[in-house]
């Protein structure tokens, strides 16, 4: 009998129901000895995965195919086909044993359905394996990889549902995740935002990427910069401030290696359309190896609409020649246009006297006191009376906790008289000589 041969022998024999089995073939099939066997046979491992139950096995095959896709020439037909049995039939409890196997498995089932160009294959699954992985509101490793699939398969609405909902617990001992999977499922879900042309949601969205505690900036940090640049000056037409809690080095970092996107910010600002084309050009190509073309060139045609909305603040009154000359507009065809589905978006209305070759603004008298203003009203406040609760479900849980009850008490012994002056020095000394904390 090979190597291989006994190693599925013994996965065979466990007791899929015994938890103390299954944690003795998890440390068997952990230890290094055994990992290099079942590295040294991956085509052996390959031929015999079929023998394996999706369901009674799950461990095991966690383990054999995390082997197996170390190899740069593994079956990505065969893979695509066992990992999505382990992920949609796979035990629960077998899966929660080892959630980075687990993780690794449904990464690479994701790149291998993209491989194959079965994108969309990956999708329903993926959204199955966050229920696998751990309790509701613990933000998992299957999040970013579920939203990753969604953009490989251009369905950005099917993630929707799953990014509107906050998920506020994260804990690596439960699901295995790592600080870069929850940069990723935010980048990702500000992609999926950006799509569907929600801009303010994927605005937050990069802000969580780049406010994230970080000692230096990270390659996702920069490309969720990029394109945070590029959906505020869409929407809003300037870049706001980034949260206050950011790393000012990060922040540093991002704009000195961002450069032509800061190029791109300040042309815009001047609300010269020639500056802008101008900064488009002289850095086509980062833009193009960015894939940020198409979002650079909305970019242009936000500052034509800002302008028109510029000048509805400003005249209430202004000719054709006017308004070219103001919005960048080669053409009175394209104004107009322009105008029209401003109209529609902003509520203000226009009247075009040809005759006299003028426009004149009029302000639509639209308030908050509509159905889907209070619609959203309602549900805002739902969503924020709710989320108060989970806070302090979660305060009363800390407060509990032997650890904080622990950490409390000895912060009230009264400290040494050096530890007094360390402390005094960096939080500064109130009125009678008592320590004020600046916040």
């Amino acid at each position: 009998m090979s190597q291989i041969e006994r190693i599925l022998s013994f996965i065979l024999q466990v007791n899929s129901k015994d938890e103390k089995e299954l944690s003795n073939l998890h440390t068997e099939l952990s230890k290094g000895q055994v990992v290099e066997i079942l590295e040294k046979n991956r085509t052996s491992i390959e031929q015999a995965l079929g023998a394996l139950d999706p369901h009674e096995n799950t461990l095991g095959l966690l383990h054999l195919m995390t082997a197996v896709s170390g190899y740069s020439k593994y079956n990505r037909a065969q893979f695509v086909n066992i990992a999505q049995e382990i992920i949609l039939k796979g035990n629960i409890k077998q899966i929660r044993i080892d959630p980075k196997k687990f993780s690794h498995v449904c990464k690479k089932f994701v790149d291998a359905c993209k491989e194959t160009k079965q994108e969309l294959r990956a999708v329903k699954p993926l959204r199955i394996a966050i229920s696998k992985i751990a309790p509701e509101d613990h933000l998992t490793p299957q999040h970013a990889l579920f939203v990753r699939a969604c953009i490989s398969a251009k369905c950005y609405k099917t993630a929707i549902p799953v990014l509107d909902k906050f998920v506020y617990l994260i804990d690596p001992k439960i699901s295995g995740v790592k600080s870069e999977d929850t940069r990723l499922y935010f980048y990702y879900g500000g992609i999926c935002y950006i799509a569907l042309k929600q801009w303010d949601k994927a605005i937050e969205c990069f802000e969580t990427v780049i406010a994230a505690p970080a000692i230096t900036a990270s390659a996702i940090m920069v490309e969720a910069y990029k394109k945070l640049v590029l959906a505020s000056l869409i929407a809003h037409g300037e870049v706001g401030s980034l949260p206050r809690y950011t790393n000012q080095s990060v922040t540093r970092v991002l704009k000195q290696v961002c450069t032509p996107y800061e190029e791109l910010s300040t042309a815009f600002s001047t609300h010269a359309l020639d500056d802008l084309v101008k900064s488009i050009e002289n850095n086509m190509k980062p833009f193009a190896e960015d894939n940020n073309l198409g979002l650079v060139n909305q970019v242009r045609v936000a500052l034509i609409d800002q302008n028109i909305k510029r000048l509805t603040k400003t005249y209430m009154t202004i000719s054709f020649d006017g308004l070219l000359s103001n919005t960048g507009c080669t053409e009175l065809r394209d104004a107009e246009a322009r105008i029209q589905k401003m109209v529609e978006k902003y509520g203000f209305t226009v009247k075009i006297n040809q005759a006299q070759t003028h426009l004149l603004f009029e302000n639509s008298g639209e308030g908050f006191d509509t159905d889907s203003t209070s619609t959203h009203l309602r549900t805002h406040i739902h969503q924020i009376v709710s989320l108060h609760k989970q806070i302090a479900s979660i305060d009363r849980t800390i407060e509990q906790s032997d650890r904080y009850v622990s950490k409390l008490l000895q912060g009230e012994k009264f400290p040494k008289d050096s530890e007094m002056e360390r402390m005094g020095m960096g939080m500064g000394m109130g009125p009678m000589g008592t320590m004020g904390f600046h916040i």
